[in-house]
């Protein structure tokens, strides 16, 4: 099987865990502004976190369809 299948794995891991993390710090700001009841810093942070999910879901999505083709070219189901 070909490493590049694998490095492929290795981005798309390394992206999703940054996407994650971009979750977590935006958690924490919402968290403040629902504390201090800053409404318009609640509403900038949802929207922000609704990029990083969509964000998210497509790498999710890629990463999907590349572990098909590493099931496959090992024989295994996905």
């Amino acid at each position: 099987m070909s490493s590049n299948l694998w490095e492929r794995m290795a981005r798309f891991l390394e992206q999703e865990a940054l996407a994650y993390e971009d979750l977590v710090a935006l958690g924490k700001k919402k968290q403040e502004a629902l504390v201090n009841g800053a409404i318009s810093e609640l509403e900038k942070v949802v929207q922000a976190e609704q990029l990083v999910i969509t964000r998210t879901g497509k790498i999710e999505e890629n990463r999907w369809k590349l572990q098909e083709e590493v099931a496959t070219a090992m024989n295994m189901p996905p």
